[in-house]
């Protein structure tokens, strides 16, 4: 709970616009109440610009000084006399407030004001229904100055907020002294108001940053003004799927919910800007807005290899980022951290990115680009990935080229996989084991409950070890984005069960012969109920893109349940590799693919 000072002011944000002391709501003009709120949200501002967006006309000078001298009255100081830029009383805090519309009541004092308002409104309204603290964040205390790298799509400014609710502190805008915390954004102070920070003792600065480009000039010098125990630099990361379903996508049924979460990356405003347009696919102008923002800080040459490169949706080898031509830029977009470079070439920082510069494409340029991609793959007899190109100019045959025999399966199944069902009588269930779970890559871990998301084929896996014979219990559910992708890092399946005997597929399918899935994997009948024999298990992703959720429960094998359920109970279909030499045991039964 904040501690409350009788001699301090609240600002309630949420719900009537109103000025409390102690409690108890203070008597001050709509405008006076105005000017705190605009220097309490967005930090200090000019005498002018106040002026002009509260009366716009050739006294709003005037205007302004009886205003702030009101609000010296009310307050019990001289906080304004002789400001500018004028800032926020250090007797002000701003405060949370349980309404659902902010600043409600302070309509209509001028148009630009409404103007202002209105994007405040939405700015705040688009923040998501849960914007967790960070762990590495709840050590944070004052004072502090904690540095935040803000990808494109992550709400620097709600992670500050969580910090001040966790703190039980006020959050204010802009660079103040006395008690709270303190948020920043770009564009920065001058560089030489970074040293007044480390004379507050009593505040958290919360300084963010675009992940891209290099540090401005006032983020470094805070950093050296700092001391190095007091100052903490953190990465934003986006939501996890498990705090994605709590928050946001809370109620989704999977496939839809998974839709929003992979085409927003995770992001908490990418998403949010999704669920407000309804449409998972979409590009909002927000979006769009916010890339473009970013990219005006690129050369001509940095964009227009951007824009060049982002027709290709995979990993970019060297000699396709140099048939599109886009070379000569290229170690210059990876220092600014708009391009990454993983095994098999560069990705975008974010597929989101990627389609923001994709779409920002003149429909010529666009098909010759793709036109030099699939003849460059083509030479290269990367003929699946060629295939993607042609779709997109209208020239694929109808049916997709062949695929290297270890693919074919994942395409074209045949044969049966025997799963054995769980025995309805004569087995006793175990007691419940806890093996210790190691996950590799971006793999969430709560409790039985285990999920990532596969973004450009970098691995993740979920891995335990038994010393004692055990039974499993898997539930699983999987939805692909783009299988059409599959082919363009040759990662074909989904979710593989590697084991001492071998490994176990499950297949994108719920029929045999069926192409094209983008969806839930059909894991019907489920649970599936495995017996697991001693040794070493990993659990892996292998698609392109996807997100994949685990439920996994492990009970100790009672006798007899070894001759019921085995691995080697599964028989693959040709192609898929060793699963063991035995051909089911126990009570079986078989489903068609």
């Amino acid at each position: 709970m904040p501690v409350r000072y009788e001699g301090r002011f609240r600002l309630v944000l949420s719900g009537p616009a109103r000025l409390e002391r102690g409690g108890q709501a203070v008597r001050v003009r709509r405008k006076a109440l105005a000017l705190l709120y605009y220097l309490a949200l967005e930090g200090p501002a000019r005498r002018a610009l106040l002026a002009d967006l509260l009366w716009g006309h050739g006294a709003a000078l005037q205007n302004l000084r009886v205003e702030l001298h009101h609000l010296n009255e009310v307050l019990g100081g001289a906080f304004f006399r002789g400001q500018d830029p004028l800032s926020l009383p250090p007797v002000v805090e701003l405060a949370e407030g349980t309404g659902e519309v902010p600043l409600e009541g302070l309509e209509g004092l001028s148009p630009e004001w409404d103007g202002w308002l209105q994007g405040l409104r939405a700015r705040l309204g688009s923040r998501p229904q849960l914007q967790p603290l960070p762990e590495r964040l709840r050590g944070v205390g004052p004072p502090h100055l904690l540095l935040l790298i803000s990808p494109l799509g992550s709400d620097p400014e709600g992670v500050a907020r969580a910090l001040a609710r966790h703190l039980g502190l006020p959050f204010r805008m802009g660079l103040g002294r006395g008690r709270g915390v303190f948020y920043l954004s770009e564009p920065f102070p001058p560089a030489e108001r970074a040293a007044q920070m480390a004379e507050n003792r009593e505040g958290v600065y919360v300084l963010a940053r675009s992940a891209l480009g290099e540090d401005p000039p006032f983020f470094l010098a805070a950093r050296v003004q700092y001391p190095p125990a007091r100052t903490r630099v953190v990465t934003l990361e986006p939501l996890s799927w498990l705090e994605a379903r709590r928050g946001p996508l809370k109620g989704m049924p999977f496939e839809e919910a998974a839709r929003y979460y992979l085409h927003s990356g995770g992001w908490p405003l990418f998403l949010a800007e999704l669920l407000a347009v309804g449409n998972p696919e979409a590009l909002p102008q927000r979006v769009r807005a916010a890339v473009m923002l970013e990219a005006s800080r690129l050369t001509p040459e940095e964009r227009l290899a951007l824009e060049r490169l982002s027709v290709h949706p995979g990993p970019l080898e060297e000699g396709l980022v140099e048939a599109l031509g886009a070379s000569e830029v290229l170690e210059r977009l990876e220092a600014l951290h708009w391009l990454s470079y993983r095994e098999g070439g560069w990705v975008f920082a974010d597929e989101v990115v990627r389609r923001v510069f994709c779409s920002a494409l003149e429909p010529g340029v666009k098909r010759r680009l793709h036109r030099l991609a699939a003849e460059w793959l083509e030479a290269k007899g990367r003929l699946w990935a060629a295939f993607y190109h042609r779709m997109q100019l209208g020239e694929g045959p109808q049916d997709p080229p062949p695929l290297p025999p270890f693919l074919e399966p994942l395409f074209f199944p045949e044969g049966r996989l025997v799963l054995d069902s769980w025995p309805q009588e004569g087995v006793g269930r175990g007691r419940r084991l806890h093996p210790e779970l190691l996950p590799q890559g971006p793999v969430v871990l709560e409790g039985e409950e285990a999920a990532w998301t596969q973004r450009d084929g970098v691995p993740s896996a979920l891995s335990w070890s038994l010393e004692a014979p055990a039974l499993l219990e898997l539930e699983a559910r999987v939805f692909l984005a783009s299988p059409l992708r599959v082919g363009l890092s040759g990662a074909g399946w989904p979710l593989v069960l590697q084991h001492p005997l071998g490994a176990v597929y499950f297949l994108p399918y719920g029929q045999a012969g069926r192409r094209g899935n983008q969806g839930v994997l059909p894991l019907e009948g489920g649970p599936f109920r495995l017996f697991l024999p001693p040794g070493f298990y990993q659990l892996q992703s292998h698609a392109e893109r996807a997100l994949v959720e685990l439920r996994l429960r492990f009970y100790e094998a009672q006798p007899g349940e070894e001759a019921a359920f085995s691995l080697e109970a599964l028989s693959p279909s040709p192609g898929l590799g060793p699963v063991g030499a035995g051909q089911g045991r126990g009570r079986g039964q078989e489903e068609e693919l």
